[in-house]
């Protein structure tokens, strides 16, 4: 089994993410986690996970410090939505773009 990971600003991970699940990747999960940062505060890093054949790879982007929203992937990915959900109501930070939500 491999374990891949690639590091990206947020509209590339989600426009790569888009487009590996349109040619054939499987969408396995959104998740964040604070990682601190040598030398900087503490930010909050989204990983999505895609299930590959013979394993997982991950997409992460390191949100800077402070930040209050990112890009929802929700509009391009629905199975995104509960796993933001879930990120805003642990972490507080807003996925923007999900029509009619947050309330």
């Amino acid at each position: 089994m491999t374990f891949t990971v690639t590091k990206a600003g947020v509209d590339e991970l989600w426009a790569t993410l888009v487009s590996r699940v349109a040619a054939g990747d499987r969408f396995a999960g959104l998740f964040a986690a604070y990682r601190p940062r040598p030398g900087t505060e503490t930010g909050l890093v989204l990983s999505a996970q895609l299930a590959v054949k013979g394993g997982i790879d991950t997409l992460e982007v390191a949100l800077p410090p402070g930040t209050a929203s990112y890009p929802a992937l929700t509009p391009h990915l629905g199975a995104a939505f509960w796993y933001e959900r879930v990120i805003h109501d642990q972490f507080g930070v807003i996925p923007d773009g999900i029509r009619g939500w947050p309330r």
